[in-house]
């Protein structure tokens, strides 16, 4: 660490060198360094396509290679359902219509969208959208799947066509930031599970190596008596596993009325092309979940390095059910060596007692952390919680959001976490609810928190913070004018929560002062200054580049 880490400068006329910041050494218990009401992380819900007579149903992101969103969003119109992207190119804080489309078929709503974004130049974007759709009148469940020009919006092909069965869910998953070896520029696959006759479902997995322009053939590669309900994929790599494979979870229930059932993994193996591996049975590994879950989401570590245990980490996520006091609770269960071995840890990340549905999971390879989202029923509130991919100590999540929603009239907000890898950071998107009841599709992420100039009066008559350069490469200025002498403490945070650098409380005189902070030395990522005073705390978000 430099000697001049921090540097305070009296700018009017007197000069004084403060004491050095200390570099916390070691690894504190996971905390909340913010206030309660809220995290400073994350600041007002951005509204992606405002449309107030327009009821919105379900919305997911994606990001381009490049840091562009690209969110899916369904919502009906005139009783016809339909489906419109929207790109921001700004992460997040502006959105234009790249295309609408309308369901062709009557009688029919819109059960599950799916988004996928592949490419590696802004002019090779391609965006995949998989709808399936839902007759009130023939009972079935068509699915398509289809690829568009990412910049102009354009149709090119459709890719897969089930009409004349019953799809029950889809997904999609793509290896764009750590290609396999074999994948050229990068792969991308989708799996689905449908009712394959009146007494079986199957699941297919189909994977394009060429960024979806071509894609290899479908394959069956679970069947089951029972209704597989949910599905889920993702992609994992590392130093050691360089092929690359697709980790795919579902969710098996005795009917379509059943609250809830069996889950099952398995993976692709030795490759991307490859079948995959037999399933692993999760509930049977942790007492007190065998027939209780659903809704399972999948995130693998995906990097250019292996975790502590020589592997690739996976983590799943669901709701599981508590029949002795009708709730549902998140648990989760990780493999730390998911290439190799079915071996599974069963944690709870959330010991709060609140009933909590619709987990959403993650990964950050900038940061090697799993990023986690879920709606709390009981607090109206969508946390945002952390976790390094070596998965130690399971149970103990970094909450760096115990909510940041700023609206709590929530109903089914679906929420969504998906990697920034411009700002090496997660982002959000959910369905919150408009005074008129309809549902409105927003999104938030960690870096939004504002970031200019505090005219609040925190420092008290005259004050006037700046932050600047921000973002940042090598040295921030913190300027600002105090207008009463009063103790102030200065607390700086990496994206994790964690507490790295401080500056115990001094009293600073009245007048305008400046604090340099150096940060050359530290990693690319989204940091935030936390300032107290007199009992009141305000939080900034800096952004540090290469």
């Amino acid at each position: 660490m430099k000697f001049s880490r921090f540097l305070f400068v009296f700018i009017l006329g007197l000069t004084a060198a403060l004491p050095l910041l200390a570099q916390n050494q070691g690894y504190p218990q996971p905390q909340l360094p913010f206030s309660p009401s809220g995290s400073p992380l994350f600041g007002q819900d951005i509204v992606i396509d405002d449309l107030p007579d327009q009821n919105q149903q379900m919305v997911t992101i994606r990001a381009a290679f490049n840091g562009w969103f690209y969110a899916l969003l369904t919502y009906a119109e005139n009783t016809q359902p339909r489906y419109r992207v929207l790109r921001s190119t700004d992460h997040g804080n502006s959105w234009a219509t790249v295309f609408t489309a309308e369901v062709w078929l009557n009688h029919t709503g819109i059960s599950k969208a799916d988004l996928l974004i592949t490419g590696q130049t802004d002019q090779t974007i391609k965006i995949f959208t998989g709808i399936i759709f839902h007759d009130s009148i023939m009972h079935n469940a068509p699915a398509i799947i289809c690829r568009w020009d990412g910049n102009t919006g354009e149709w090119e092909e459709e890719l897969l066509k089930e009409y004349s069965t019953e799809i029950h869910d889809l997904a999609f998953a793509d290896d764009g930031l750590y290609p396999a070896t074999n994948s050229n520029p990068s792969s991308m696959a989708y799996i689905y599970s449908k009712k394959k006759d009146y007494f079986t479902d199957s699941i297919y997995y189909c994977v394009s190596t060429d960024g979806g322009l071509t894609f290899g053939p479908k394959r069956g590669f679970a069947g089951s008596a029972q209704f597989i309900h949910k599905v889920a994929l993702a992609y994992g790599r590392s130093a050691s596993w360089p092929s690359g494979r697709y980790f795919a979870v579902w969710e098996e229930q005795a009917s379509a009325a059943t609250p809830a059932g069996h889950l099952y993994t398995a993976h692709t193996e030795p490759g991307i092309s490859s079948p995959f591996t037999l399933p692993v049975l999760l509930d049977g590994i942790a007492s007190g979940t065998d027939n209780l879950l659903r809704n399972p989401a999948i995130a693998c570590q995906l990097s250019a390095s292996d975790n502590d245990s020589g592997n690739i980490t996976q983590v799943i996520v669901c709701e599981k059910k508590n029949p002795v006091v009708e709730k549902w609770d998140i648990t989760g269960f990780c493999n730390r060596k998911g290439v190799s071995t079915p071996q599974f840890y069963n944690f709870n990340p959330d010991p709060t007692p609140h009933n909590k549905l619709q987990p959403a999971i993650g990964f950050n390879p900038f940061d090697s952390t799993f990023m986690m989202t879920y709606f709390d029923t009981t607090g109206q509130k969508l946390p945002y919680l952390t976790k390094n991919f070596n998965m130690n100590d399971p149970d103990m999540w970094n909450v760096l959001s115990p909510g940041y929603n700023d609206n709590g009239e929530l109903n089914r907000p679906c929420p969504g976490v998906i990697l920034d890898p411009e700002k090496h950071t997660g982002a959000n998107a959910w369905i919150g609810r408009r005074s008129n009841g309809n549902g409105v599709a927003l999104f938030d992420a960690p870096f939004h928190y504002y970031t200019g100039t505090d005219n609040g009066g925190f420092f008290g008559m005259g004050s006037n913070l700046k932050l600047y350069p921000n973002p940042v490469s090598t040295t921030l200025n913190i300027q600002f004018e105090s207008g009463v002498a009063r103790g102030t403490a200065f607390k700086l945070y990496n994206g994790q929560g964690r507490l790295i650098m401080t500056l115990p409380e001094k009293i600073y005189p009245p007048g305008m002062q400046r604090l340099q902070i150096d940060l050359s030395d530290d990693p690319p990522g989204v940091y935030t200054l936390n300032c107290r005073n007199a009992g009141s705390s305000k939080s900034y978000k800096i952004v540090k580049t290469r």
